[in-house]
C-alpha cells in the first residue's frame, strides 16, 4: 500500500507541477534546462513524505530512508536520461509556420510598429520552437515589439488565443518587448549586416 500511494502521489505531482510550468513559468536559458529536473525531485520528495504520514496513520512500516533515497536517484536519472538529449540535441528550432497567420491576428486587433530589423512588416516574429514543462511539449516562441499598453497586449493575447483554439497549433510562449535593439553594420568589404542587442521584456504570457 506504501508503494501504491507513493506513485499515485507522484503521478499526481508530476501532474500538477507540468501545469504549472507550461503555463507560469515563461523563459529559456538554464531555467528550461534545470527547473524540470528539480521540479521531479521536488514531486518525488512530496510523495515519499505524503506515503510516511499515511504509513504512520495506517499503522504501516513506512518507507526506509535507505529505499527513498534509491528512488529518488533512480527517478531523476531516468527523468535526466529522457530530458537531457530531448535539450541538448534539439536541432530543429524552426517555429511551425504559423508567423503570418498570427501577424494579421495581431495587426487586426492592434497598432504595431514597423520593425527595424526587418523593414516593411511589423515587429512581430516567430523566433523559435523549444520544448517546455516536465513532458517536454513543443512550444512556438512569438515576439512582438513596440507594443506596451495592456490593453493592446490583451487583445493579441485574446486573438491568439482563439487562432489557436481553432487551428488546434502548437502552444505559444509569447514575449512582448519594449523596442528592438538593433544595430546595423558594414564591413570594408562592403558587407553588411546586423544583430539584436539587449531588449527590455514587459511581459510574458502563454497561450495553451
Amino acid at each position: 500500500m506504501r508503494w501504491l500511494i507513493f506513485c499515485a502521489t507522484l503521478i499526481a505531482t508530476i501532474f500538477a507541477a507540468n501545469y504549472v510550468l507550461e503555463r507560469y513559468v515563461c523563459g529559456g536559458g538554464w531555467i528550461a534546462y534545470f527547473l524540470p529536473v528539480v521540479a521531479v525531485i521536488i514531486c518525488t520528495l512530496a510523495a515519499f513524505l505524503l506515503s510516511r504520514v499515511v504509513s504512520v496513520h495506517w499503522h504501516e512500516t513506512p518507507i526506509s530512508s535507505r529505499q527513498q533515497r534509491a528512488s529518488i536517484g533512480i527517478v531523476a536519472a531516468a527523468y535526466c536520461l529522457i530530458h537531457a538529449p530531448s535539450m541538448v540535441f534539439d536541432f530543429d528550432p524552426t517555429p511551425s509556420g504559423e508567423l503570418e497567420a498570427l501577424t494579421q491576428a495581431a495587426t487586426n486587433v492592434a497598432a504595431i510598429p514597423q520593425s527595424v530589423s526587418v523593414p516593411g512588416r511589423v515587429g512581430v516574429f516567430g523566433d523559435s520552437a523549444r520544448n517546455e514543462g516536465i513532458f517536454l511539449t513543443r512550444f512556438d516562441v512569438v515576439s512582438v515589439y513596440g507594443v506596451t499598453q495592456k490593453e493592446s497586449q490583451d487583445r493579441i493575447l485574446q486573438q491568439f488565443g482563439a487562432y489557436y483554439r481553432i487551428h488546434r497549433t502548437r502552444p505559444l510562449h509569447v514575449q512582448f518587448y519594449e523596442r528592438e535593439n538593433w544595430t546595423t553594420w558594414k564591413g570594408s568589404n562592403g558587407v553588411s549586416g546586423g544583430a539584436r542587442g539587449p531588449e527590455q521584456l514587459v511581459r510574458c504570457a502563454v497561450i495553451r
